[in-house]
């Protein structure tokens, strides 16, 4: 009787929280396991041990595959160049100018040598023209063939080189190909009335006023990257409960590492997250146990079912 008396004296309200805590925890313990599948430990490249199944159906967004496709997108891009318009009116007064000085020079110095009543040396007139302030550097083999010209003809042969160098900056001319414009340049000069060694003089004082008249723009080429890499929409992957995502023996892709990562088959952070989550949604649900208990206590107490319980536990 003492025993059964004192059993009648426990709080209803301490044995109904130990059957929350203990429903609440094999509940956890339940789900847990149901919900948490086996975890891996791969990576790219390497051989997969097993069958690995989607343990339910995702839709994810496969953020290695996006990332890939936009640098590829913007590797894609060309470099973008903006046109400069005054190239062309520098190089045809530089080229002017030059073949002008040089056939002053050598009216000069023929001049003089028949004031001296004597003979032309082509030889002073290279040296003046090598001497003289910004000239660009030309070959003394090549200044030597114009220096032997007569003045008219080292503006006819400037003429030339003035004409064949406008025709190529007509076009467009990079940083990338101004070698092969050079060339071009050369190619042009070679359809000409110029002699071999008035072709190679001429073709080497075009060389050094060629330069490009479409230059590398960084800020348009970085915005047209950064433009084509937004044009790539997201890469959208949905696995199906069941669906095998490596077989036995395969090798583990880029694609399959975040497959797995996005069913939470390979991180810690979601396996924990997961846990808690189910813990927290139990809680909610078992919460509204205490409050029925509550709410229906005079019922729960003198029901012959709970008399029942307490005798049993008595004896």
């Amino acid at each position: 009787m003492y025993v059964r008396g004192g059993f009648n004296n426990i709080n209803l309200r301490v044995f109904a929280i130990g059957l929350i805590l203990v429903t609440w925890l094999v509940l956890w313990a339940l789900l847990g396991s149901a919900y948490m599948p086996a975890r891996y430990d791969l990576q790219s490249g390497d051989v997969a041990p097993d069958f690995i199944r989607a343990p339910r159906t995702l839709t994810f967004e496969n953020r290695a595959e996006t990332e890939r496709q936009r640098e590829q997108a913007a590797e894609q891009v060309s470099r973008v160049y903006s046109y400069d318009a005054a190239v062309l009116q520098r190089v045809s007064r530089g080229i002017s100018s030059y073949f002008e000085n040089v056939a002053l020079i050598v009216t000069e110095e023929r001049v003089g040598s028949q004031a001296a009543s004597q003979p032309y040396d082509p030889a002073k007139s290279v040296r003046k023209i090598m001497a003289f302030p910004g000239a660009p550097f030309v070959s003394e083999g090549s200044l030597t063939v114009l220096a032997g010209l007569e003045p008219v003809r080292i503006t006819d042969v400037g003429r030339v080189v003035h004409d064949s160098t406008g025709r190529i900056l007509d076009g467009t001319v990079t940083e990338a190909t101004l070698a092969i414009d050079k060339d071009r340049l050369k190619a042009i000069l070679q359809t000409t009335q110029l002699t071999p060694a008035e072709m190679q003089a001429a073709g080497e004082v075009a060389g050094t006023f060629l330069e490009p008249n479409n230059i590398y723009n960084n800020e348009k080429t970085q915005l047209a990257r950064e433009q084509a890499t937004a044009s790539v929409q997201p890469v959208v992957v949905t696995v199906r409960s069941g669906e095998t995502i490596v077989s036995q023996g395969q090798v583990v892709t880029a694609d399959n590492i975040a497959t797995l990562e996005a069913l939470g088959l390979t991180d810690d952070g979601r396996r924990l997250g997961t846990f808690a989550g189910i813990g927290l949604l139990l809680a909610v649900h078992v919460a509204f146990m205490p409050l029925s208990i509550h709410l229906f206590d005079t019922r729960v107490r003198v029901s012959s079912g709970f008399d029942f319980i307490r005798c049993s536990l008595s004896r």
